[in-house]
């Protein structure tokens, strides 16, 4: 299969009710709170992202995803598609938190230990994860069930939800170049005009063009009806 160069940095609302506002944020651990580490409009002035996500075993590092037609999910539904010449410092085909020495698999296990046999599914990069092996982790379907070997030899309840995404780490800032931005709130569309971007309703409709939901006509005619004269392309 080829190796997909495009990342997507799902992204949470930091803003407040009344101003929801798309970015990033970083776990303090001193405070045990959570602070606002980027806005989405900051990442696409700068064409930076800086890495946000905290765990006592490991670097701050910054979590994307590595979307192809199998893993054709998200951590969030809104966020930024971008490519970059760095390499991520690991890939994993799961969530890296259901590696963690615990029976939940959120991101509150901040300071859990990884289980014994979780480096057989972290990987250096891309290629080896994809393409080199042998342990059928092309699809969520196949890394779950390695996931849950992992767990049931540290002796913890399997995992039953499958993962439709795989986790792609990098320890140090990225600069990258924005190819679309995944969404439909008010924000997202504003900065598709702003920034001249396409504009995906959800990872599926990145990865594979033809697929097609009832609810893609709605968009289209809310998109417009708002957006007139925009230049910019709903996909």
């Amino acid at each position: 299969m080829t190796v997909t160069k495009t990342y997507f940095k799902s992204m949470a609302n930091i803003g407040s009710e009344d101003s929801p506002t798309l970015g990033t944020s970083t776990y303090m651990p001193e405070y045990k709170n959570k602070f606002t580490c980027q806005y989405l409009t900051d990442i696409l002035h700068t064409d930076i992202i800086i890495p946000n996500t905290y765990h006592g075993s490991m670097k701050t590092r910054l979590c994307v995803s590595a979307p192809d037609k199998e893993f054709n999910g998200s951590y969030r539904p809104e966020g930024i598609l971008f490519e970059t010449e760095q390499q991520p410092d690991y890939c994993c085909p799961v969530d890296l938190m259901a590696l963690m020495n615990t029976e939940s698999t959120d991101s509150s296990n901040y300071d859990s230990e990884f289980l014994e046999y979780s480096k057989r599914m972290i990987f250096d990069n891309l290629k080896d994860m994809f393409e080199l092996d042998d342990r059928n982790y092309l699809t969520p379907k196949g890394a779950l069930a390695g996931l849950n070997e992992v767990r049931k030899a540290a002796g913890l309840k399997p995992v039953s939800e499958i993962f439709r995404y795989n986790e792609c780490g990098f320890f140090s800032p990225v600069s990258i170049k924005p190819v679309g931005l995944v969404g439909n709130s008010i924000e997202i569309f504003k900065l598709v005009d702003k920034y001249y971007l396409p504009v995906y309703r959800d990872i599926k409709a990145f990865v594979n063009p033809n697929f097609l939901q009832k609810i893609n006509q709605l968009w289209e005619r809310r998109y417009q009806r708002d957006r007139k004269d925009s230049p910019c392309s709903i996909h």
